[in-house]
């Protein structure tokens, strides 16, 4: 396979030359983007080890979560409005930002990691079609699952972000 043209490689055949052109050279900061799509569990595994032993700097995005708890030790949340770190890897992360979330549904938690963005009731009001009544001091988790039911309370003052 040394012999084979880049052009006849596979998309992780690709992905594993790219990495080893990385690993060639003397960089101190690596941005991967989804660096373990088309691999097979042992290519992941030794990005995984290769990363966990470079020195620099590395800046991914991933869906993989298993992989980002074998590799990360800072997530950055990003929001619309906010930009926030958390030390640990995924699995942490995941811990820390529930324990910040003092109102939420099991809808709530399958949204986590799109982008929640949590509010205080400033004004008490009710939402008729989910039969759900919010009284002040109330907070809520709204995301892109349900922000067409709280548009009309954020717009009118009802809602404040938190």
């Amino acid at each position: 396979m040394v012999h084979n043209k880049v052009g006849q490689l596979s998309g992780g055949e690709r992905a594993r030359l790219a990495f080893l052109r990385l690993i060639m050279e003397p960089y101190n900061l690596l941005l991967l983007d989804e660096p373990t799509n088309h691999m097979d569990i042992e290519s992941k595994t030794a990005i995984e080890t290769a990363l966990n032993s470079f020195d620099g700097t590395v800046i991914l995005v991933s869906h993989d979560r298993k992989f980002l708890d074998s590799v990360t030790d800072t997530i950055f949340f990003m929001t619309d409005a906010d930009i926030k770190s958390y030390t640990g890897n995924y699995s942490m992360f995941r811990q820390q930002r529930l324990k910040e979330l003092t109102v939420y549904t099991n809808k709530d938690l399958a949204y986590l990691s799109s982008g929640l963005t949590k509010y205080v009731v400033m004004k008490g009001f009710n939402i008729w079609s989910i039969k759900k009544k919010h009284t002040v001091g109330d907070e809520i988790l709204i995301g892109d699952h349900n922000r067409s039911q709280y548009d009309w309370a954020i717009k009118g003052g009802l809602l404040k972000e938190a």
